[in-house]
């Protein structure tokens, strides 16, 4: 019982420093070094030279996908998986401050259950996310990214993702724990210093 509970409280947090395309979607995961397409094709390189690819492509006429997805290859949405990247890698790292870097202060997550213990806050995520990290240990975090929609008059995003979280936590056992489910997460398109920036509303 214990133990099915801590799943769902660590289930808030995840994001990396890469993305590898796979046949579900794109894979937010910093522990490789290139890109893998549904096919099984290996393509060497950075994310920037990808996306000059990609944008060479557009130019001549293709429709502007992020390969192996149905997300359109914008900056918007460029800007937003490199939200998610950064948000995987503070994860892995337990780095509360670089979390709430990312978030916004409107941001307010009911951790997917109906409990108020689950809930946090910006007020609060600073001291939640920093007790809850200093339970576990060996933290690995995937993410893969199903769908991405945007709210114009708004200015929000909503991206469906799957994630796979796995930690230990010594207090509890020595045995790795391990969590998958799929999730949303809301973001939001601010101004800051004359440029564009997403930041996390909900859903980690």
């Amino acid at each position: 019982m214990h133990r099915a509970r801590t799943a769902v409280v660590f289930k808030e947090v995840q994001t990396g420093e890469r993305l590898l395309l796979t046949h579900t979607g794109l894979r937010v995961n910093d522990r490789r070094s290139r890109w893998e397409y549904p096919s099984g094709t290996v393509v060497g390189g950075s994310m920037r030279s990808i996306l000059l690819v990609v944008g060479l492509a557009a130019l001549s006429g293709c429709i502007r996908k992020i390969p192996g997805t149905e997300i359109d290859d914008n900056a918007d949405s460029r800007a937003i998986l490199d939200v998610m990247t950064a948000y995987r890698a503070a994860v892995e790292q337990r780095n509360t401050q670089a979390i709430i870097d990312l978030a916004d202060p409107a941001f307010r997550d009911d951790g997917g259950s109906s409990n108020p213990e689950d809930d946090l806050d910006y007020s609060t995520l600073y001291t939640t996310l920093a007790t809850r990290f200093q339970r576990i240990e060996d933290v690995r975090l995937d993410m893969n990214v199903r769908r991405m929609e945007f709210e114009e008059a708004t200015g929000g995003a909503r991206v469906t993702y799957t994630y796979t979280l796995s930690f230990k936590m010594p207090t509890l056992s020595g045995r790795t724990q391990t969590d998958t489910d799929i999730k949303q997460m809301l973001l939001r398109r601010t101004e800051e210093s004359g440029k564009a920036r997403w930041r996390i509303v909900s859903g980690i």
